[in-house]
């Protein structure tokens, strides 16, 4: 009689297996146990996909390719594959455990409130569980569950029927409390995961259509009553209709998939500081549908893949084809979701390339539209190269035969290498946008702002690790630039910034906040003569081709090319191209942060270091630093030394970079404020990466960086006083009361290394060193910042004064800094302006009185 197991014990057996063959008898045993296990309990581990599994979790090192004839080293990295595969396969069965719980509790009905609250937090869960993977670099062997995805794909093992499931119940039972918006928000983010994973797209497309779960969907968030949607068909011509008719009225103004994806990838890049301690990912959820437009996300999703079922499924036609393109050219989110499909069904872009190709006359019509959609969504797969899976060899030579070779070589791919690589037609765009910058109309622009957003996605699949960045420096110094790579990221992202806030925010109503005129000026752009427009061609592939194909041809391409869609496509590139940088800046900021602690590049002198050391011969203040180390950019005599110039000119730039961004953020936020349906987790995502960069350049710059931090911020509230309460949020959120001593600041193999009396120069380094390697800090900077603003005294005194200046005496954050001010002390005395008062704009309000 066999033995009952659990997936808990597969689960433990996985974990311990080594895939070793040293005992081949034993590693038999351990195969045939685990198959007749795994099939009586999960109804999709068939046999193709055991001998999946055992392939890629077994170990054989004959069949190891040596790197350099290094033995041990090629040995190591197959056993880290097989570990990350080893890491999928229980992550994949983990959430089948998860569902399996959760059926068992919705199998006994009615629900009691005790059981509700489990399944709720189960349900949630499940995002931790998705999250690692679908955060891993898109050219990585385990992105998206990419080899054992399939598993959660059949009745009893996929995540979404149990999420319909207890939404249906709670909604039939009126239980209000597990109706979360929360839940709701997680459910929208998964099916937004499914879509880039081709087994799990596959089951969720076929569902939405041949299933009644697109009726439960819009039953179970209420999204429409589900007596009047009950009659129809999930395919039926109505149904598409009811659900367009739905989409085209209320999702004009949401984000694209794409848009979404590319949020969620980079909240990874938070984790370390703002997310660390977000073990339920509220905070993730909340970044990612700050407002509730994730309910008219999932009407535009079950919308698109409907309209996409009736087009491949039922029959391609003149009518239906031209319908759908024009409708992709009005709705530029549409063409996410056919790049999804063309990526995850190859056979679908091969029958549009035969009609794009034929030569029957009947079918010219059809011709003419096939060329023109797929021109553009090859061209669109390239922008979104950074989150769709890597094409495999037919996909990559459709892309490459329906591109802009322009395109190809800024993205660094060929018919041969699906991986881009970093080269000068990679950094051109990127100049060219710096050398214009704001001498172009940039609603006029979109073709030039596609190359660029290739460009920065180029760069941000090509910086994830510290060669990556040695190797895009090598190549600035190889072309002659005269800026640091920091340097170049704050400048574009401040340009960007500042050319969107003019666009979407330059209303003649004084709603929304204006950038300071300094910031521009700063930039340096003025001293940049006239320059002529690069030689290389900013065409789009549309344009390239339209020579070569008939009327319907040229009918869609100037619908493609009237002026409003190409000012709404030019923004949307604007902002797509600052999320990119935003993300690109985060790892360049990141490198430096790590650089920094092992070599004191950028760092002022030791923080905690009060006494000074014997065999100094003069004392420095606060505000002097310390001397000898030629390598340090900021060891410095006097004002006056081109070392500090560098240092301030670098730490204005940032500052600039990060207040601008701040001030989108608001305008951002502002305009939810004004419109039901207007999505502004942009806003959220904004403001949390100026949090972000503000603490990581605290980090850097410590002492001399919060000082002019504190100088910038008076200077903006002064020119500005709607920009007092954002700022004090800010600041508000770096000045967090340290309630307890951290754990792993007192670890020395985790935390920012402390320098104390006793120390020495050179443990002190030894010491950072050994923090840093092997990229072994685990603390987060939110971490590090509180441990150094806690034991600053002119950390507390800047502090103070900018409480004196800007306090109104009611505001939240002002009393979570007072309290602040209470349990770190200014050594300052208190100056006689009394609470709430704060000096006025003159020139501001007698502008405003005098309209």
């Amino acid at each position: 009689m066999p033995v009952s197991v659990s997936l808990d014990d597969i689960l433990v057996k996985f974990s311990r297996h080594d895939g070793s063959k040293d005992d081949e008898n034993s590693t038999n045993s351990f195969w045939t146990g685990v198959q007749e296990q795994l099939k009586g309990l999960v109804d999709t581990y068939d046999e193709n996909m055991h001998e999946k599994v055992k392939e890629l979790l077994s170990r054989d090192d004959k069949d190891t390719k040596y790197v350099n004839n290094d033995v041990n080293e090629a040995n190591e990295d197959h056993e880290s594959i097989r570990d990350d595969n080893k890491l999928e396969l229980i992550t994949v069965l983990s959430i089948i455990k998860t569902v399996q719980m959760i059926n068992t509790f919705l199998d006994d009905l009615p629900l009691t409130t005790d059981i509700s609250r489990k399944i709720n937090i189960l349900l949630l869960s499940l995002v931790s569980m998705f999250k690692y993977h679908f955060q891993l670099p898109v050219t990585h062997n385990n992105y998206a569950f990419k080899n054992f995805g399939k598993l959660l794909t059949s009745e009893s093992t996929n995540i979404v029927t149990p999420f319909i499931k207890f939404m249906n119940e709670s909604m039939s039972t009126n239980m209000e409390h597990n109706k979360s918006e929360t839940l709701e928000k997680s459910f929208t983010l998964l099916l937004v995961l499914h879509s880039y994973n081709k087994d799990l797209f596959a089951f969720l497309f076929d569902s939405l259509n041949n299933s009644n779960m697109a009726n439960d969907i819009f039953y179970s968030f209420d999204l429409k009553s589900k007596t009047s949607m009950a009659p129809l068909s999930a395919s039926s011509s109505a149904f598409s209709s009811s659900f367009t008719s739905l989409s085209n009225t209320l999702c004009t103004d949401i984000p694209s998939i794409s848009s979404v994806m590319y949020r969620f990838k980079m909240l990874i890049l938070l984790e370390e500081s703002t997310l660390v301690s977000d073990t339920k990912s509220t905070n993730l959820i909340n970044i990612l549908f700050f407002s509730s437009y994730h309910k008219l996300l999932l009407i535009d999703l079950i919308s698109n893949f409907i309209k996409l079922n009736e087009l491949f499924k039922n029959g391609i036609t003149f009518n239906n084809l031209f319908d759908f393109t024009t409708n992709i050219i009005s709705n530029s989110k549409s063409i996410d979701y056919l790049s999804i499909y063309l990526c995850h069904n190859v056979e679908a872009f091969d029958k549009l390339d035969h009609f794009a190709k034929s030569e029957n006359l009947s079918y010219s019509n059809i011709r003419d539209i096939s060329m023109f959609l797929l021109l553009k969504i090859s061209s669109n797969i390239l922008m979104n190269y950074n989150i769709l899976p890597t094409p495999e060899n037919q996909l990559l030579s459709f892309i490459n035969e329906y591109n802009n070779q322009n395109y190809l070589s800024i993205l660094g791919i060929s018919e041969s290498n699906n991986v881009s690589e970093l080269n000068l037609a990679t950094l051109i765009p990127i100049f060219e946008f710096y050398d214009q910058n704001f001498k172009l109309d940039y609603f006029k622009e979109r073709d030039f702002l596609a190359t660029l957003k290739l460009a920065l996605t180029n760069l941000d699949l090509n910086m994830d690790s510290d060669d990556d960045f040695m190797n895009l420096n090598s190549l600035l110094i190889d072309i002659g630039c005269s800026i640091s790579l920091h340097a170049l990221v704050d400048k574009i992202q401040t340009l960007l910034v500042i050319i969107i806030n003019k666009i979407k925010f330059s209303s003649e109503i004084d709603v929304f906040n204006k950038i300071p005129s300094d910031y521009e000026d700063n930039l340096g752009f003025n001293s940049i003569p006239p320059v002529y427009r690069s030689d290389m061609s900013f065409e789009n592939n549309i344009v390239l081709q339209s020579d070569s194909f008939g009327e319907f041809y040229n009918i869609l391409m100037e619908i493609e090319n009237h002026s409003s869609i190409i000012s709404s496509d030019s923004v949307n590139l604007l902002e797509s191209s600052l999320v990119l940088l935003l993300s690109i800046k985060s790892k360049v900021y990141k490198f430096m942060k790590n650089l920094n602690i092992e070599t004191n590049v950028l760092r002022l002198p030791d923080l905690f270091t009060t006494n000074v050391e014997s065999n100094n011969s003069e004392e420095y203040s606060l505000n002097s630093f310390k001397q000898g180390i030629a390598t340090k950019i900021s060891s410095f005599k006097s004002a006056k030394s081109l070392n500090y110039k560098l240092l301030n000119a670098s730490i204005i730039l940032n500052i600039n970079s990060n207040l601008s961004l701040l001030i989108l953020s608001e305008n951002y936020k502002y305009l939810k404020s004004n419109s039901l349906y207007i999505d502004n987790s942009l806003s959220r995502l904004l403001s949390e990466f100026t949090f972000d960069f503000s603490l990581t350049f605290l980090v850097i710059y410590q002492e001399f960086g919060l000082l002019n931090f504190f100088k910038s911020i008076r200077t903006m509230n002064y020119q500005n006083l709607k920009m007092i309460l954002p700022t004090s949020i800010l600041i508000f959120k770096l000045f967090q009361t340290k309630t307890v001593d951290s754990p792993t600041l007192s670890s020395s193999s985790s935390s920012f290394p402390i320098a104390t009396p006793s120390n020495n120069k050179s443990s002190t380094q030894s010491q950072a060193m050994q923090t840093t390697q092997g990229f072994a800090i685990h603390s987060s900077n939110l971490d590090l910042i509180t441990e150094i603003l806690c034991k600053s005294v002119i950390a507390s005194n800047l502090l103070r004064q900018y409480v004196e200046l800007f306090d109104d005496g009611q505001s939240k954050p002002f009393k979570i800094l007072h309290k602040f001010l209470k349990s770190h002390p200014s050594t300052l005395k208190p100056s006689k302006i009394s609470k709430g008062t704060v000096v006025l704009d003159v020139d501001y309000y007698t502008e405003a009185l005098l309209l």
